[in-house]
């Protein structure tokens, strides 16, 4: 069956093809690639203030108004952490583990994973990087399932290592599975489906397939002037929603009327975005978030996102329940809206919009 990876090998997009430098040779000055001077004027945002006393909202899954709270949260923040989300924190800190072990190696063997041409998985930049004129201070692995192929030519006499990075990789896979179908079913039913008619609706709207997932490792090395760099510029993510978890603060989501505001590292908390997806299934009530990273002199952090969504041949349009509303977006399937943004960057939503 035709996957995201196809999807996404179909976009004309070079960024994948830009390889990361090598962060441990940089001495002292950040180098002109890498130098940022000027607000890229993406997503239409004017105020640059960077806001810290503000606190994103925090979802408790085991409290018994969780609909309520995520539906507050979407509507006015589009993303927020959730706890009690039963991702155990022993798996979670061996992922860690196994990040840093891939991250810390040497870029000779780091490139021995290196993406294909508009590949998706593999060692290598963001997929938004060639619509920034400056590179990123960032470096990634993806992974579709079994990271076995890529590990096999990382570590070719390393075959305990191969199994310790692939096991860690696949039951975190796994348990984001399970998490993600439960936050599907909270999205949709804060949206004003009935509990009971949510396993129906869920399985016409993926049209009883399988949901088309991406496991990324995201690294973020210690930069000599975070003034003059930036982890990873302003976007959205094109899933239904993204679920990350971060090592160490360095996270910005950009809220209307406060600016950038800094989403801090809770221990044990998993952070959620909504996505592109979400917000034309929502028709525009629940908005995507608009996030970067910044990076810092003093720590190598790391993030590590779950993309969710559709099958990539499966229609999306707008759940009509409220007030008898009209549609502010026209079906699209997840194939089809890639190559959209692929061109279109953060005008994707804008071009898809139907006008009144």
């Amino acid at each position: 069956m035709p996957s995201i990876r196809e999807a996404f090998a179909a976009t004309p997009l070079e960024g994948n093809r830009v390889f990361p430098i090598d962060f441990n040779s940089v001495e002292g000055v950040v180098p002109d690639s890498h130098t940022w001077r000027t607000n890229p004027g993406f997503y239409n945002i004017t105020d640059e203030r960077i806001i810290s006393s503000t606190v994103t909202p925090i979802i408790d899954l085991n409290n018994p108004n969780v609909v309520k709270d995520l539906e507050h949260a979407c509507e006015n923040w589009y993303a927020y952490q959730v706890i009690n989300h039963g991702v155990p924190l022993d798996m979670i800190k061996n992922l860690e583990q196994q990040c840093d072990h891939f991250f810390t190696l040497g870029m000779k063997h780091k490139l021995r994973a290196a993406k294909e041409a508009n590949g998706i998985t593999g060692y290598g930049s963001a997929h938004i990087s060639s619509f920034y004129k400056k590179k990123f201070w960032f470096e990634s692995f993806g992974m579709i399932g079994s990271p076995a192929e890529h590990c096999k030519k990382i570590w070719p006499d390393q075959e305990d290592q191969c199994f310790k990075f692939c096991d860690a990789m696949e039951k975190y896979q796994k348990e984001m599975q399970d998490l993600c179908t439960k936050l599907m079913k909270l999205v949709i039913n804060s949206l004003g489906m009935r509990s009971e008619d949510l396993d129906q609706f869920i399985g016409n709207l993926m049209m009883n397939k399988n949901p088309e997932t991406l496991l990324q490792l995201n690294s973020y090395p210690v930069c000599p002037d975070p003034s003059k760099a930036m982890g990873l510029g302003a976007h959205t993510d094109s899933s239904f929603f993204t679920v990350l978890h971060q090592t160490r603060p360095g996270l910005q989501i950009y809220k209307n009327g406060l600016g950038w505001v800094e989403v801090p590292h809770i221990e044990n908390a998993l952070v959620i975005f909504m996505g592109d997806l979400t917000a034309i299934l929502s028709n525009s009530r629940y908005p995507s978030s608009i996030h970067r990273a910044v990076v810092n002199q003093t720590y190598h952090r790391y993030s590590i996102p779950f993309f969710y969504g559709p099958p990539r041949d499966v229609q999306i349009s707008p759940i009509l329940m409220l007030n008898g509303e009209s549609p502010v977006f026209r079906s699209v399937t997840w194939d089809e809206f890639l190559l959209i943004k692929a061109t279109k960057f953060d005008k994707a939503l804008e071009s898809i919009r139907i006008l009144s």
